[in-house]
């Protein structure tokens, strides 16, 4: 299945598409994303938990006919032709055979209910030789530099898991918006490499249940600290907090170096030098100590 998925203004800047929610019109762009090569999706609550939309977005997409829906659940784009071009060497069938066999294509190239779909995929070229220059390069190199949305998606599912898993409670509105734009942000630091985002954002949620705070405020304070302090890989994260353990440890050995240090007593060994005292002027003292009535230590 290929990777990239477009948008045509065909649609989008239309006002029937503009007249709807925001939210609506979010989902549809979400909806587009994840489909598949025939613009096929099957998890359309998922997507709608995931950016915070409503089933009534649901229900306005249907009723505008923007996408299709059937009974098993699983919804189509049908305007997806109109947007995407994908080539023949990475296309892959939709898995929605039953589904598929329940639409038609009509000649503005987008799906209808009717008749089953010939295997005449609007996405081979259906220019004509006369155009097969400048637009259809266009067309593919469009393709080629439409950002990647599948490993954001994938690490955003797997934190919305963790993150339900370890307390931080259920996952929508607001934290959604929140786990997308961190998400967002540590990519763009690393070239666009959502997995490195999503492991700078996982070690972030594993000190903060370590820590036994499993807040969204904690959390965002530690993905925060580490991109104003330009950590956007786990390499990074992992080469500062090695740094700051050595840099405590050095501190704790010079506080122990800093203590007084204990004087142990020493015994003599050199023998004492003779006194130089004359033993008749000791004598002497002793006699006047005597007359002043003064005991000494030699007569006790």
């Amino acid at each position: 299945m290929a990777e990239r998925r477009m948008l045509s203004k065909r649609v989008t800047d239309t006002d029937e598409f503009l007249d709807m929610p925001l939210s609506a019109q979010a989902l549809y762009m979400h909806i587009n994303m994840h489909a598949d090569d025939d613009g096929f999706v099957s998890n359309v609550k998922t997507i709608i938990r995931m950016v915070g939309a409503r089933e009534d977005d649901l229900k306005i997409l249907i009723a505008k006919q923007f996408i299709f829906s059937f009974d098993s659940g699983v919804v189509v784009v049908r305007n997806w032709f109109i947007h995407n071009y994908i080539r023949k060497d990475r296309y892959h069938e939709t898995l929605y055979s039953d589904e598929k066999q329940q639409l038609s294509i009509d000649e503005t190239g987008n799906y209808s209910r009717g008749r089953p779909v010939v295997d005449q995929r609007l996405t081979e070229v259906r220019l004509g030789k006369d155009r097969l220059g400048k637009d259809r390069l266009d067309v593919v190199d469009a393709e080629e530099t439409e950002n990647d949305n599948d490993d954001k998606s994938k690490a955003y599912s797997a934190l919305v898991n963790i993150l339900e898993q370890n307390g931080f409670g259920t996952i929508g509105g607001i934290v959604s918006t929140d786990i997308n734009k961190e998400l967002d942000d540590f990519a763009e630091a690393n070239n666009g490499d959502y997995r490195e985002a999503y492991s700078v954002i996982l070690q972030a949620i594993k000190i903060s249940v370590g820590n036994g705070v499993c807040k969204f405020k904690y959390l965002w304070n530690v993905t925060r600290d580490w991109y104003q302090r330009k950590l956007f890989t786990l390499k990074d994260i992992e080469a500062s907090e090695k740094k700051r353990d050595d840099e405590k440890s050095k501190s704790k050995q010079r506080g122990y170096s800093n203590k007084p240090q204990r004087v142990e007593p020493q015994m003599i060994t050199e023998p004492v030098a003779e006194s130089n005292v004359d033993a008749s002027d000791v004598a002497k003292e002793l006699a006047e100590l005597k007359e002043m009535g003064l005991k000494t230590k030699l007569e006790e």
